[in-house]
C-alpha cells in the first residue's frame, strides 16, 4: 500500500504522479487521508510541489490532526532539527567510546601491564562491546544532518513560505477573538508551536531523560530561525532578548493591556500554548490541544510523561479561570 501511494513522492517523480492528478484532481486524498501537497512536503518532493503550486493546489486542507500544509512544513523542519540534536549526542558518545577504546587497547598491550586472567577477560569483553558501539554510531553519523536541515530550509521553507503564508491568523480565547497579522512576530511563533507540539510530546516520551517538560524556550526559536532569510524573519527578531520579550509579554498571567494571552509558562523560560486557545479550522472553532489529540497522547505516554500531563492539567484549570 505504501509503495502504491507514496513511491512517486519518495522519488519526486512527477511523471508517475500525473495520471493520479488527472484522474482524481490536485487535492485527492490517499488511504492515509493525505493530499499530494502534504505528501510532497513530507518527502521534500520539489518538482511535485512546484507543479502543484503552479496549478492552484488548495493550501487550506488539513490532515487528521488539524494541521494544514504550512504546519506540516514547519513540523518537518523541527524533525530535522531534532535529528541534528540527536546527531550531536551521538558525536559525544562516539568521542567517549573512542577515548575508552584507546585506554582498553593500551591496557591489553602485551607485557605492558600485569593483568590476571579475569581482568584480561573483562577488558577483552569491553573491547568487543566498544567496537560494536563505535561501528553503530559511526553508521548513524554518516548522514550530515546539519546540511540536510540547512538544505530543507533553503529548498523548501524559504522557497515556498510566501505561498503558505496567510494574511492573518484567527484565534479565540474564551469569548475574545484575536487576529494576528502575518507581519507580527507572534504569527510565526504561534504557528511553529502548534505545528510541532505533538511531535515534541512524542519525542520527549521516547527520550531516556524524563526530567524535561515538552516545552518551548527562546533557544528553540533561535535554532528554528537559524539560516532563515530576512524576508521570512528579520535579523533583530532572531535575537534572544527579542524572542524572550514576545513570549513573556503574551504570557497568560502577565498584566499588560497588549497581552494576547497566547502562551502559558510551565517553568522559568519554558512555555506552551495557552490551553484555552481555539483555532478556526474548516469553518469551526476547535481547541488547539483537541487538534493534536492531547487525550490520546496522554493515554499513550502517561507513564513516561506523568509530570508533564499533571502540569498541563494545572495550567489548563488556571487558564480556564483566567478566561472566564
Amino acid at each position: 500500500l505504501r509503495r502504491k501511494w507514496l513511491l512517486e513522492y519518495e522519488q519526486d517523480n512527477l511523471k508517475l504522479l500525473l495520471p493520479k492528478l488527472q484522474k482524481h484532481g490536485l487535492d485527492f486524498r490517499n488511504p492515509f487521508n493525505m493530499t499530494p501537497i502534504m505528501n510532497a512536503i513530507s518527502y521534500e518532493s520539489i518538482q511535485i510541489m512546484t507543479h502543484l503550486f503552479k496549478n492552484g493546489v488548495n493550501l487550506t486542507c488539513v490532515s487528521n490532526d488539524g494541521k494544514n500544509v504550512f504546519h506540516q512544513m514547519l513540523n518537518r523542519t523541527y524533525i530535522l532539527q531534532s535529528q541534528r540534536a540527536n546527531q550531536m549526542a551521538f558525536e559525544e558518545i562516539l568521542k567517549h567510546s573512542r577515548e575508552r577504546m584507546k585506554k582498553v587497547k593500551d591496557y591489553l598491550t602485551p607485557n605492558k601491564y600485569v593483568l590476571n586472567d579475569i581482568q584480561r577477560e573483562q577488558l577483552e569483553r569491553e573491547k568487543k562491546t566498544l567496537t560494536l558501539q563505535i561501528e553503530r554510531y559511526e553508521q548513524r553519523l554518516k548522514s550530515k544532518m546539519t546540511d540536510i536541515q540547512r538544505d530543507y530550509k533553503k529548498k523548501v521553507l524559504t522557497r515556498f513560505y510566501p505561498h503558505f503564508k496567510t494574511e492573518s491568523l484567527k484565534l479565540k480565547i474564551g469569548s475574545r477573538l484575536l487576529k494576528i497579522d502575518s507581519h507580527q512576530a507572534e504569527y510565526l511563533i504561534f504557528h511553529y508551536m502548534f505545528a510541532t507540539m505533538e511531535m515534541r510530546i512524542i519525542l520527549a516520551a521516547n527520550e531516556l531523560n524524563r526530567t524535561l517538560y515538552p516545552h518551548f524556550s527562546t533557544a528553540d526559536f533561535m535554532a528554528f530561525y537559524e539560516n532563515l532569510p530576512s524576508q521570512i524573519i528579520p535579523e533583530y527578531r532572531k535575537q534572544r532578548p527579542y524572542i524572550s520579550s514576545i513570549l513573556s509579554k503574551n504570557e497568560l498571567l502577565r498584566v499588560d493591556k497588549y497581552n494576547k494571552k497566547l502562551f502559558t509558562r510551565l517553568n522559568q523560560g519554558e512555555y506552551i500554548i495557552n490551553p484555552q486557545v481555539e483555532l478556526w479550522v474548516e469553518e469551526e472553532w476547535i481547541n488547539v490541544y483537541e487538534l493534536i489529540n492531547i487525550e490520546d497522547l496522554k493515554q499513550r505516554h502517561q507513564q513516561q510523561l506523568s509530570y508533564f500531563f499533571r502540569a498541563f492539567e494545572h495550567v489548563n484549570i488556571k487558564a480556564g479561570k483566567t478566561n472566564t
